[in-house]
């Protein structure tokens, strides 16, 4: 179950019956690459696209992406690995989710849209997600529980020669402290165009639907990425995402 997600913008994004009809079930894409096992060979990896599911808001599936990696016990001998990605679409809202690692994120994005963007003004874009918008957010989760807090703040800036570095500034709180309580972060904050954070979450809609005795970390960049200390089931950062991140949509 995957740690971390992206949602990203998918400006004219394909209707789920679209979707379906393109993707379907057990969709495989094969790309060539070098064998790193040699200096002139090629492999053929594949990119499996699974599970394909419909809600009432979006459509969503596995996807495994074959990778060429050296094994854990010798710096000589590869084998092919297959990590998985879960993507979710929703129509309505523009957007797209992808739910894995990072690096593989990225190169899984790229097929989709060579797939499914069939107009050439049908893009996937990052979403930069401004400070007022970020406010909403974390305002939204705070108030769900009097213990939900700001436990990480990192303020960001466009204008970097005028801000005196503002942009590099974090702010750690001790346990049980909020940054909004120190003054300080919000003058600084008042010159940012946007930040990044982490929420302390005893109680948030979606992932943490009952109330827990200890917090749980929730990261959210600028750049519609999440990451959370435990796993969670697709399905609940589908729900978070449409409960409570959409405000920043």
């Amino acid at each position: 179950m995957p740690k971390s997600i992206q949602v990203f913008r998918y400006k004219l994004c394909p209707s789920k019956a679209e979707v379906r009809a393109t993707i379907g079930t057990k969709k495989i894409i094969s790309r060539k690459v070098r064998d790193k096992r040699t200096k002139d060979e090629k492999i053929s990896l594949k990119t499996t696209f699974s599970k394909i599911y419909e809600t009432d808001d979006g459509i969503g599936g596995r996807i495994s992406y074959e990778i060429q990696q050296k094994t854990q016990h010798s710096k000589d001998e590869y084998q092919i690995w297959e990590p998985e990605i879960f993507f979710f679409i929703i129509p309505e809202l523009q957007i797209i989710i992808l739910h894995g690692a990072k690096t593989i994120r990225d190169r899984v994005l790229e097929i989709i849209e060579s797939l499914l963007s069939k107009d050439s003004d049908s893009i996937i874009e990052v979403i930069n997600i401004s400070k007022d918008k970020m406010d909403k957010l974390t305002d939204k989760i705070r108030i769900e529980n009097i213990r939900n807090r700001i436990a990480w703040h990192k303020n960001k800036s466009d204008r970097i020669n005028d801000n005196e570095g503002i942009e590099d500034h974090a702010y750690k709180m001790h346990k049980g402290k909020c940054a909004t309580d120190i003054k300080k972060f919000g003058d600084e904050k008042k010159v940012a165009s946007s930040y990044d954070c982490k929420i302390g979450l005893v109680k948030c809609s979606g992932i943490i639907d009952e109330e827990v005795k200890d917090e749980i970390m929730l990261k959210i960049t600028s750049k519609a990425e999440l990451g959370f200390s435990n796993e969670l089931e697709p399905k609940h950062w589908n729900r978070f995402i449409l409960e409570r991140f959409k405000v920043v949509l």
